[in-house]
């Protein structure tokens, strides 16, 4: 466990690395708010110069430099599990997986019970949390903070940690761990950025549209095993081939652009009498024909410099979501009885012709 945790840090350190290079302002954001939230936390214990001195700690690489990145790494963790230790969110049952992880398997099989009652069971809980949120999305990941207040951000913890576990990220991570040296360092970094991209698309639509005691996982979760089953159905079509003999693997990386809309479409299935391949088809072709996918990507890739730059690509992106959540709900409702998806979304498609050929 001890070595799989100094693999995390430093793959999250060298994440960093690179994610310094496009979203610096973002990492002064996170120094700032450690600075003002974390006592033990200030710039020149740590050798962190002023903002308008960044470049002192910028190497040839264009990165911030790993020992601050490294500091960064831990004081992040320290500051979201003092976040987490003062809400209710450990408390949830939900929780409790986070708590049996910190243990060898083998002992929560045999102490479940005592474990589950451990005077530190909610320090541990925020520990385990903080660790996996961080190791994951880096230092960053507390750089929206202020602009999204409190509330928000325990909501963006909760529905990344759903994200994370509907699309069943974990296993596929893994797969790319146990790779080390035989897949390309370069494909290795790309499909992990893939991966929290999606995950960072799904936890903001979440953060944005669902209500905090909506926001019920269990409920959510229980479409995970038939999620990606249907993506692929659907989806058949496209072949992804990155890891001989792993078709799971392959599979989840040919569907992983629409994962990001999956929960959208769970919530459209429970606010409607359709069940949830209709909805999904429907938001796939949707996606399509729109062509949602290139545009996601190009925006993804755009090297942004100021903070309006940064406002207009998330305005996009909102404008992007907007888009398939609507049209998907106009076809449900333009839907006739026993129809198939592919057929109301060609009849809406032609019935609406004026008005997408004058958007197209």
């Amino acid at each position: 466990m001890v070595l799989w945790n100094n693999y995390f840090q430093s793959l999250a350190i060298s994440r960093d690395e690179q994610l310094s290079r496009r979203y610096l302002d973002d990492f002064l954001i996170a120094i700032d708010l450690l600075t003002e939230h974390i006592d033990a936390f200030n710039r020149r214990d740590f050798f962190i110069p002023k903002n308008e001195n960044i470049d002192n700690v910028i190497n040839v690489k264009e990165s911030i430099v790993r020992p601050i990145l490294a500091s960064l790494l831990s004081y992040s963790k320290i500051f979201i599990k003092k976040i987490l230790i003062e809400s209710t969110l450990i408390d949830e049952s939900s929780a409790l997986q986070y708590l049996y992880k910190y243990f060898p398997k083998s002992f929560v099989s045999v102490y479940e019970n005592e474990i589950k009652h451990h005077p530190l069971r909610r320090e541990i809980i925020a520990t385990v949390m903080a660790d996996t949120l961080v190791n994951l999305q880096g230092t960053t990941f507390i750089s929206d903070y202020h602009r999204i207040g409190l509330d928000r951000f325990l909501l963006k913890i909760k529905s990344y940690l759903i994200s994370n576990e509907l699309f069943g990220t974990n296993d596929i991570r893994y797969e790319l761990y146990r790779n080390d040296y035989k897949l390309d360092i370069t494909v290795q970094y790309n499909l992990l950025d893939k991966i929290e991209h999606t995950l960072n698309f799904s936890t903001r639509w979440m953060v944005r549209y669902l209500d905090h005691h909506q926001v019920d996982d269990t409920h959510i979760l229980q479409y995970k095993d038939e999620l990606l089953a249907l993506l692929d159905k659907i989806n058949s079509k496209k072949v992804v081939h990155i890891l001989d003999g792993k078709p799971k693997f392959n599979r989840f990386f040919a569907v992983l652009d629409y994962l990001r809309f999956s929960v959208a479409a769970i919530m459209i299935k429970e606010n409607t009498q359709h069940t949830f391949e209709n909805v999904a088809t429907l938001f796939y072709l949707v996606i399509n024909e729109f062509k949602l996918i290139p545009l996601i990507n190009a925006l993804n890739t755009i090297a942004l410099t100021t903070e309006q730059e940064l406002v207009l690509r998330r305005q996009l992106m909102q404008f992007i979501e907007f888009l398939v959540v609507h049209y998907t709900q106009k076809i449900l409702d333009f839907q006739r009885l026993d129809e198939t998806p592919h057929d109301a979304f060609t009849n809406y498609i032609q019935n609406e012709k004026q008005i997408f050929d004058d958007i197209m």
